[in-house]
């Protein structure tokens, strides 16, 4: 419907309550392209301002119709919830409209004894394809090299993230604002067109408060 963002398989992730990356939430005002045809041009209605993959160019299709899919095929096929160690796994495929895309699966993982958090994205096409992740933040973002980087606030909250993928990869940050909403986003761009591929973002925390 009208009031849905495109965003399956999105997150967040907070520091001591604080949001330090993940979704950047709603608008701060309404106007008429809200609620219209071009709702879903916005960064953040559509998946490109979500910690989502871009799979060979292409957005997520609207949610809406994605999920009335799902009797057909499970959004969620894996849950394990442990006093230590909480695992969820989601298949993505049906989010997006690209006729190679043969799988896309995202599993997160939050290990509570190492306040440590692994989300692993992967894919397989049918002839090689283009792919594309991302992270997203509201607050600062560092690179600390090639391939990690760290956010924080102002009250020194910080949380790190080390990036890794079985295909070499870019990566760069753009600033986005919309609808008085700003935001970073934080892009991981595979060189070259992939059969399959995996990018895993290991996030810790130096210290958590009790």
């Amino acid at each position: 419907g009208t009031h849905s963002h495109n965003d399956m398989g999105s997150y967040v992730i907070s520091v001591n309550s604080v949001q330090l990356t993940g979704d950047p939430g709603g608008p701060l005002f309404y106007d008429a392209d809200t609620f219209n045809n071009e709702r879903y041009l916005s960064p953040l209605m559509n998946s490109y301002g979500h910690p989502l993959p871009v799979i060979n160019g292409n957005l997520q299709k609207q949610a809406t119709s994605v999920l009335r899919r799902q009797l057909e095929k499970p959004f969620v096929v894996y849950t394990n919830f442990t006093n230590s160690t909480d695992t969820i796994v989601f298949n993505l495929t049906n989010a997006y409209d690209e006729p190679l895309l043969k799988e896309l699966i995202r599993e997160q993982i939050f290990d509570r004894q190492s306040n440590r958090i692994i989300i692993t994205d992967s894919v397989r096409f049918s002839e090689p394809c283009m792919f594309e992740d991302a992270l997203i933040t509201q607050k600062n973002w560092n690179f600390s090299g090639n391939s990690s980087g760290y956010f924080f606030d102002d009250s020194f909250n910080t949380l790190n993230v080390e990036i890794n993928s079985t295909a070499p990869f870019i990566m760069n940050s753009t600033s986005l604002s919309d609808y008085k909403v700003n935001f970073k986003r934080i892009g991981v761009y595979i060189l070259q067109p992939i059969i399959s591929a995996s990018v895993t973002f290991d996030f810790t925390c130096d210290s958590v408060d009790s």
